[in-house]
């Protein structure tokens, strides 16, 4: 059999990545960082902020028109933990902290303000944010010294669930205690002598995650309660709440802070799901909808003439969501490491081809592991692990199949392998 070649030189990967976004890097940077090595169409399917962290939405090549369903229609779910006291300018830690004064509420006060912001809401996005006013970013308006206003917006609040509480003091003293458990175990390291590779690593993350939390902004250290001050009971709350696309998290903060009265912004902010609307096959070929780069976007149309507005719910035409985690989001680290995943799902005449034997026949030449396996709605999915070179030799291949397929599409998922296979499998 004969393998097809990849057309790129360095790094082949196209298709759909979901990425883990470290903190201090911007949205742009990563693609930047992706448009240098694969010389390809790059974009993402969301802004995080460069305080941020979590999953991002990669499109690399003809699948960045995938991402438009990213855009428009997700639910993302975030934890952010907030501190009460003060506000900021940009809402969270890399602001100028200004200071109430006034009293924090107590936690019920809280909790009930807080869901108060459940359902439909009006919202005002932050001033510095990535928001284009006639082809620039308000960001960077500001930063000019210019005077702007945006609009409110309707965004939805699906819900907010309360993780957990920490006075500043005993935040403080957490940072503390972590760096006491680093000391003793790297002492521990020391005196095992590198006892393996794997608890060299554990050390090394405790260190990583150690020094992530002890950069602590210094307005936060700020609010230790004094007896002096009326904020005995100052407090980090962290939250989760999902919400739907185009929410500002760190305006629902700002808006809480108001309403309380006593300021809040956003200390930490990680995405950690993406859920996406997936038309069914049926529903599609009822109303005439096509399954496609567009299948979220409001210009798609049914045969009765119905049109999908831009805020108007897509739960009749998609009733299950497709589902993104930041278990599976692919780090720099993994990508170096050169062992990826992809999940594809191959349309067209597929089945009852050959289809299954031939990528299996592939993936035993490119020693790639995984499975084959024919879909009810037609299509065959299969899921491949190996170096990203050969993964994207099996996807050109894929593209044309074996003599009697017609591939008409394929969706191609990157991500982290969470279970590995030692062989390839039909099913």
């Amino acid at each position: 059999m004969q393998i097809l070649p990849p057309q790129q030189l360095f790094l082949y990967m196209e298709g759909i990545i979901i990425f883990n976004k470290p903190l201090g890097k911007t949205s742009t940077e990563i693609t930047n960082f992706f448009k240098k090595i694969i010389k390809k169409k790059v974009g993402h399917g969301g802004t995080l902020d460069r305080f941020a962290e979590g999953l991002l939405i990669i499109g690399i090549g003809n699948y960045t028109k995938e991402l438009i369903k990213f855009l428009k229609e997700s639910r993302k779910t975030y934890i952010a933990e907030i501190v009460f006291g003060a506000f900021s300018d940009t809402y969270d830690t890399e602001g100028k902290i200004i200071e109430t004064g006034k009293p924090i509420p107590d936690f019920s006060e809280i909790e009930k303000v807080l869901k108060s912001f459940i359902g439909e809401i009006e919202q005002i996005p932050p001033l510095y944010s990535a928001i284009k006013i006639k082809g620039k970013r308000a960001s960077d308006l500001i930063r000019e010294g210019k005077s702007i206003e945006l609009k409110p917006r309707k965004v939805i609040v699906y819900g907010i669930k309360i993780l957990g509480t920490q006075t500043v003091a005993d935040y403080t003293q957490t940072i503390a205690d972590n760096m006491q458990i680093l000391t003793d175990n790297t002492q521990t390291v020391a005196d095992k002598t590198q006892t393996s590779a794997d608890y060299t690593q554990t050390a090394a993350d405790e260190t990583q995650t150690t020094a992530n939390r002890t950069q602590l902004d210094e307005s936060i250290l700020s609010l230790r309660p004094s007896a002096s001050s009326p904020r005995k009971s100052a407090f980090f709350l962290t939250i989760e709440a999902e919400v739907s696309s185009g929410t500002y998290i760190r305006s629902l903060v700002h808006d809480l802070g108001q309403k309380l009265g006593c300021g809040a912004y956003v200390n930490k902010l990680i995405r950690t799901k993406i859920k996406v609307p997936k038309i069914l096959p049926e529903v599609a070929s009822k109303y005439d909808v096509r399954i496609s780069s567009r299948e979220s976007s409001p210009e798609f149309a049914s045969k009765n003439n119905v049109r999908i507005s831009s805020r108007e719910s897509l739960q009749e035409f998609a009733p299950d969501y497709e589902e993104f985690n930041l278990e599976e989001a692919l780090t720099f680290e993994d990508i170096e490491k050169d062992y990826l995943e992809f999940i594809a799902k191959v349309y067209g005449r597929v089945q009852g081809v050959g289809f299954r034997f031939f990528v299996e026949a592939l993936a035993n030449k490119l020693k790639i592991f995984g499975y084959a396996q024919n879909l009810p709605d037609g299509t065959v999915e299969v899921l491949a692990q190996g170096k990203e070179k050969d993964l994207q030799t099996l996807i050109e291949n894929l593209k044309i199949g074996p003599k009697l397929a017609k591939v008409e599409k394929i969706d191609i998922i990157f991500r982290k392998p969470l279970r590995y296979f030692y062989e390839f499998k039909i099913f």
